[in-house]
């Protein structure tokens, strides 16, 4: 794909971030969050993921607290917004073009 996005991730649930997967189990829905971000970010796409891990970059991916994300989903310009599990995350007009 040649055309790249800026997609924000949201992951609420089990604590986890880059490093997470490889020394511990994890629930399904973040295994499936971790491994989507991973691949976009593969492919060249900025991903920021919220989950209630630790901050930081890991595999070209940006980890953030699960508490930035109302401030950043609502005033960082993103294409993609993808929520897992929390409707309610959406209460907000979002400044993403598209939400899933």
């Amino acid at each position: 794909m040649s055309h790249k996005v800026d997609i924000a991730m949201v992951v609420p649930g089990l604590p986890f971030d880059g490093t997470t997967i490889k020394t511990k189990s994890l629930g399904g829905s973040e295994t499936a969050g971790y491994y989507m971000a991973l691949e976009l970010a593969r492919r060249g796409h900025r991903v920021t993921m919220f989950t209630n891990g630790q901050p930081g970059m890991y595999d070209g991916v940006c980890y953030q607290p699960l508490s930035a994300w109302q401030q950043y989903g609502t005033m960082h310009p993103h294409d993609i917004a993808i929520v897992q599990r929390v409707p309610e995350l959406f209460s907000h007009r979002l400044n993403s073009k598209l939400n899933i």
